[in-house]
């Protein structure tokens, strides 16, 4: 019975490292993927166009603050857009990383629509991250006939100057074309 016990203590002790050794893994793997994103901590004057059918619409200018939240495993933007109508639309996008299975997520809601949509995507260059909403199939409905529009975003930190720009599929991710073209300026 003795050798049982340490047997089983053993084999607890063993399992208990193994499953502790893999968790420190994945928080590593979390920690490292986050960092890639500190380049767009900070407070930003943010400007831009909107691509409508009439051509580019210049964006009311307006800010942005984006700061690591729940401690680092998440990256938050409070910010405001600018969709041509009377008041800008408030947005708040968390950025986060999944290790297991090695995308970044985002999560977008809005104060106008109220729909959030989810985003998934890897960094396609160094300095770029690309996610988008095909794969949760958060689109936007654009009428009765099952007609919608899904989105990527991409953000550029590879200058101090941040660029974010939003394109549009209605053909599910075969082509793209500009909605949205953003810069995010640190504030001084």
């Amino acid at each position: 019975m003795k050798k049982l016990v340490v047997v089983l203590s053993l084999l607890a002790a063993a399992f208990g490292s193994t499953a502790t050794l893999a968790q420190q893994q994945q928080d590593n793997a979390h920690q490292l993927a986050m960092q890639r994103l500190t380049p767009l901590k900070g407070e930003f004057i943010v400007e831009g166009v909107r691509h409508t059918p009439d051509g580019e619409a210049s964006l009311r200018k307006s800010e942005a603050k984006i700061e690591y939240i729940l401690n680092g495993y998440g990256l938050q933007d409070r910010s405001e857009a600018d969709m041509g109508t009377d008041a800008p639309v408030k947005l708040l996008t968390t950025l986060s990383y999944d290790p297991y299975r090695k995308v970044y997520r985002v999560s977008v809601l809005d104060d106008t629509f109220g729909l959030m949509d989810i985003y998934e995507g890897r960094f396609i260059e160094e300095n770029i991250l690309a996610v988008t909403n095909l794969r949760a199939d958060t689109y936007f409905p654009l009428n009765d006939e099952g007609d919608r529009l899904h989105f990527m975003l991409r953000w550029d930190m590879s200058a101090d100057v941040k660029k974010f720009d939003v394109l549009m599929t209605r053909d599910g991710g075969a082509s793209w074309s500009p909605y949205f073209e953003m810069t995010y300026t640190p504030k001084k």
